[in-house]
């Protein structure tokens, strides 16, 4: 039996154990009374990278949270041609990048106005293979190449302050940037419920 995924486990446990190690508990008296610290968090996380435009919902309690992405959305696939080759010695297979969902897991650390965050996942994605033939400067659809694996990724986040009419501080918005292997760059608006 092979071992292909033990370090990627083992990576996994270790920023679990490290993300309890360096959770903030809360000590009496160190918040105010009125104010509460384990918020739930709803992200939604915006992207571009190689694998084209890329979406992300997920949720944070306390110091871990759980993120669903999907890229793949407006890529640059050429139409390809209904038709049968003629002559298949002229075609080059290429491969483009199509569809991705990830599920990731995440591990925080607040720093006084910044959280800190990294984290690991598994990702699940099809790639289109199209053959282009030389000869008659077209595309036909050869297949598709299914592919698993690790994804990881890391950012920050802070909040968004505003101040209302009345002189009253809402601090329900938080806004942050990260780079997630398969998602690319992104931006992160999450809602502190």
């Amino acid at each position: 039996m092979k071992f292909r995924y033990l370090k990627y486990v083992i990576m996994l446990i270790g920023i679990f154990c490290s993300s309890a190690l360096f959770s903030q508990t809360k000590i009496d008296n160190e918040y105010p009374e009125d104010e509460e610290y384990d918020w739930v968090y709803l992200n939604l996380d915006l992207g571009y990278g190689s694998r084209g435009i890329g979406g992300a919902l997920g949720f944070r309690y306390s110091f871990f949270g759980l993120g669903v992405s999907a890229t793949g959305f407006a890529t640059d696939i050429p139409n390809t041609s209904p038709y049968t080759p003629s002559n298949q010695a002229n075609l080059v297979e290429k491969k483009y990048p199509s569809n991705t969902v990830c599920l990731d897991f995440f591990g925080y650390y607040d720093l006084d106005e910044v959280s800190l965050f990294a984290n690991i996942g598994y990702y699940a994605s099809v790639d289109s293979i199209l053959s282009w033939d030389k000869q008659e400067h077209v595309y036909y659809r050869s297949g598709g190449v299914t592919q698993a694996g690790l994804c990881y990724g890391l950012g920050a986040q802070i909040p968004l302050t505003f101040i209302d009419e009345s002189n009253v501080r809402l601090e329900q918005l938080v806004g942050g940037i990260g780079y997630h292997s398969k998602l690319g760059l992104y931006i992160r608006i999450a809602y502190r419920w």
